[in-house]
């Protein structure tokens, strides 16, 4: 969980970063696309709309750093859906973490800090464990998957 301090130093970090931060979105996405075999054939950010749709996922946690425990559910469906779609969300999890880190990372540049690489850090180790958790819930199992388990 997030600290008070951390939620306002990323929200004064996302401030900063506003003017900008969709194009950064965009860029992590893209990253992440390169990187999707390791994530399995499912994630497909091969088009403009699919990026937009994650850039905007992503851009959603971002506006509610505050409610973490409200963004939970949210995650948890997201990873569902992408398990859904054969995504394996322990792999892309980490991957995604790691391309908006390294997308923001670039877009701070003399601004980056250690506190806020932990903070983002932190936040991305959250999401990363919710999508893991929806990844693996009955809501990713497919009609087929929940009439074999009965």
């Amino acid at each position: 969980m997030l600290t008070g301090q951390q939620v306002q130093r990323l929200n004064s970090h996302i401030a900063a970063l506003r003017p900008q931060f969709f194009p950064v979105l965009t860029h992590a996405t893209q990253r992440l696309t390169q990187a999707f075999p390791a994530a399995g054939p499912g994630l497909d950010l091969s088009t403009a709309t699919a990026r937009h749709r994650a850039a905007a996922s992503i851009a959603h946690v971002l506006k509610n750093l505050a409610d973490l425990d409200d963004l939970a559910p949210f995650l948890e469906h997201a990873g569902a859906t992408l398990a859904r779609q054969g995504v394996d969300s322990a792999a892309a999890g980490p991957i995604g973490a790691r391309a908006v880190l390294d997308a923001v990372k670039h877009a701070s540049g003399d601004n980056w800090s250690p506190d806020l690489e932990r903070d983002w850090r932190d936040l991305l180790a959250f999401v990363s464990t919710a999508l893991a958790r929806g990844s693996a819930s009955t809501l990713a199992r497919t009609p087929a998957q929940l009439r074999l388990a009965a």
